[in-house]
């Protein structure tokens, strides 16, 4: 406004009345327009973008934060997957031993029919899975069949194929020995 005055001082136009009016002139054109744009729509257009803006920043930062987890996870998830190799691992060992173990121990069951254990045999026979290929055994059916297997050895069932279990405790053995196994208590410091 002081550019105004100035001007009118200048050019030696002492108006108040024209000054007052090309104030008003110009308040009315500077708020209603900034290049050729209503001010009013101006202003909301630059707030919108200030907003979005800001938006944009935070949606930036979620994403940094997400990529952030998602590369964590993924090394958790390469160590699970290592982890599930290796425990996968053990269990087919274990299967394979078991399975093996079964295998020796169904030959028990291949007994000539003129032998004199074969009617016995032939009575639990069926009470065992035995397959065609040893591929097509479960880990359930080896198990199934072990555990099934144990009465039978303890007994002797079986005969001469049978092996005692492998107990240090001489009391297990049988026989006649009186040997005093040590009473726990005495060990303890006095």
């Amino acid at each position: 406004m002081s550019k105004v005055t100035e001007l009118l001082a200048k050019h030696s136009v002492e108006s108040a009345e024209l000054e007052a009016a090309l104030e008003q002139l110009l308040t009315t054109a500077e708020s209603k327009s900034t290049d050729g744009i209503p001010k009013g729509r101006f202003n909301e257009v630059i707030r919108e973008r200030n907003e979005l803006k800001a938006d944009v920043e935070e949606l930036n930062a979620k994403i940094t934060g997400l990529e952030t987890k998602i590369s964590d996870s993924k090394v958790k998830l390469t160590e699970a997957k290592a982890i599930k190799d290796e425990l996968d691992s053990f269990k087919n060992k274990a299967f394979n031993e078991s399975k093996s173990v079964w295998l020796d121990k169904s030959k028990l069951f291949d007994v000539a029919e003129d032998d004199k254990k074969y009617p016995d045999i032939q009575k639990i026979k069926s009470d065992f899975i035995f397959k065609e290929k040893p591929e097509d055994y479960t880990e359930e059916d080896i198990a199934q069949n072990l555990n099934m297997l144990k009465p039978y050895e303890k007994i002797g069932y079986f005969g001469d194929n049978y092996t005692p279990p492998d107990i240090d405790d001489k009391r297990s053995q049988g026989g006649g020995d009186k040997t005093k196994v040590a009473d726990p208590l005495d060990m303890l410091p006095e």
